[in-house]
């Protein structure tokens, strides 16, 4: 994420991405759309539903980001571009912080690479998955269907 967007947002940042090559794949980590617990939408359909009546109603779906120009915040802005839906961003200075408004309800959303921790909150009820950003449905997180299964979102298809 940084090797490619730094150098876009940063002109005192010199190296180009293609300075660098890919010596060996590590790892694909799948991301998702965590919620507010209250938030009444469990799938992207629904979600968008919601975004689009809360605009409708000057109240537009808030997501959180770990701070302006992250990948995170690009791919708010992009679905919001991508459905016509505008949506206020939220950034934070990390996930830690973004998690515990997320969990207080201050924002709506929060797209994130997820692990232990964040499945524990979901099965907990503390946060809920609405969606997972990857092609398929993740063991982990079963009951959050893909995002791109929403149809404004058919492309909508990311992992990091």
């Amino acid at each position: 994420n940084e090797l490619i967007l730094a150098p876009l947002s940063n002109a005192d940042i010199k190296y180009k991405p293609e300075d660098f090559r890919l010596v060996q794949m590590i790892t694909i980590n799948p991301m998702a759309m965590f919620a507010r617990r209250d938030l009444p939408a469990s799938n992207g359909d629904e979600l968008l539903a919601y975004a689009r009546k809360g605009a409708a109603d000057g109240k537009p779906l808030t997501y959180a980001s770990v701070g302006p120009g992250s990948m995170y915040h690009l791919l708010g802005e992009h679905m919001s571009r991508q459905t016509g839906i505008p949506m206020t961003h939220v950034p934070y200075k990390g996930a830690a912080p973004a998690f515990q408004d997320l969990m207080a309800g201050l924002v709506d959303v929060f797209i994130s690479p997820y692990g232990k921790g964040q499945i524990a909150l979901v099965d907990e009820g503390k946060l809920k998955a609405v969606a997972v950003l990857s092609a398929d449905r993740q063991e982990p997180l079963k009951k959050a269907p893909p995002l791109h299964d929403a149809a404004p979102l058919k492309t909508f298809v990311f992992d990091t």
